[in-house]
């Protein structure tokens, strides 16, 4: 959690991270995966909707839903080629 101790606001940063554990072979069980998580989810209302989204992949990414995960991430890599900006 390096980017919480840079900026403890920083959802994207404990997305990222959190993920990163995941695909490295941690599941929610691991203490680490599942404190970045909750703390993302704790900023989710204060962010914009793109790192809503982020979070929300990762939330489904946590939970073992990776068809949701990746459609997601469609969803917000569809977006961005769009030019839209939330």
């Amino acid at each position: 959690m390096a980017a919480a101790e840079v900026d403890p606001d920083f959802s994207p940063g404990y997305c990222l991270s959190g993920c990163l554990h995941l695909f490295g072979g941690a599941s929610l069980a691991n203490p680490e995966v599942s404190l970045e998580l909750r703390a993302a989810l704790v900023r989710k209302s204060f962010v914009t909707l793109r790192e809503q989204a982020y979070i929300d992949v990762f939330a489904s990414a946590a939970s073992v839903e990776m068809t949701a995960a990746v459609m997601k991430w469609d969803s917000i890599l569809a977006e961005c080629s769009h030019g839209r900006r939330n």
